[in-house]
């Protein structure tokens, strides 16, 4: 399938966008349950995060609460998630922030971002540019572009990522792969079945979970998480942790 182009002033998302793909509530989602505690656990003790395309912060927020030293920066109008109390720059392109703030910056994150934009590597060197001390890179991007669906272009995706695309991108900018693993590798079976034989749309909505339908989630989210731990890094699944290090 032909990804959709989009122009680099249209990969900002508005208010209303973030609402509708991250509405109140979705961060009990089963994928926002595993994919926060795997970042979580990958991430480098000692080091200040900046989190680039933040949106609505369910990611940023939880590192925060679990003792992550970061802050955010949002090129978008969006609302915070109630309850959120992490520091989030927004309507901020991140090389904008303080020099003093960026001086301090050891680790730059980008959780599902680089999806958004067509050129990521020159993307990524401008920031660079404004960060010198950062040593550490971490990406989580959508992975396997066989599994590319309607669900891509609602979210103006120009690419689901491979392991090889992963390496290619941060060892483009200097740094050295030290993780570079699928995860959500049931969700890859699904959504490759889905596509194959299936000729109904993926279903755009995002509908939080309440109830006894989040204690699922939560409990579904920790099988992912521990799936994607033991299994190898090269079984295929729907997204890439990847993380570069100088």
């Amino acid at each position: 399938m032909t990804n959709r182009a989009i122009t680099s002033d249209e990969t900002a998302f508005t208010d209303e966008e973030f609402d509708e793909i991250y509405p109140q509530g979705i961060e009990a989602n089963f994928w926002h349950t595993c994919r926060n505690r795997l970042i979580m656990n990958a991430l480098s003790p000692g080091l200040l995060y900046m989190d680039v395309g933040s949106g609505r912060g369910i990611v940023t927020d939880y590192l925060f609460k679990h003792g992550v030293v970061i802050e955010g920066a949002e090129l978008g109008d969006s609302n915070p998630m109630p309850n959120n109390t992490v520091p989030i720059h927004y309507k901020t392109n991140v090389t904008e922030l303080p020099e003093t703030l960026r001086l301090q910056v050891g680790a730059l994150t980008f959780f599902d971002v680089i999806e958004h934009i067509e050129q990521p590597i020159p993307f990524l060197e401008t920031i660079l540019k404004a960060y010198p001390n950062v040593t550490e890179l971490v990406f989580t991007v959508p992975a396997r572009q066989e599994i590319w669906t309607n669900f891509d272009e609602f979210n103006r995706h120009f690419m689901r990522y491979s392991l090889p695309d992963m390496r290619r991108v941060v060892e483009a900018l200097g740094f050295q792969v030290v993780t570079n693993r699928y995860f959500f590798q049931s969700l890859y079976c699904l959504l490759f079945a889905k596509t194959r034989f299936s000729r109904t749309d993926r279903n755009e909505q995002q509908r939080p979970p309440k109830g006894v339908v989040a204690l699922a989630h939560g409990l579904i989210g920790h099988l992912m998480y521990w799936e994607s731990k033991l299994l190898p890094s090269g079984w295929y699944g729907s997204s890439v942790l990847c993380i570069g290090r100088r």
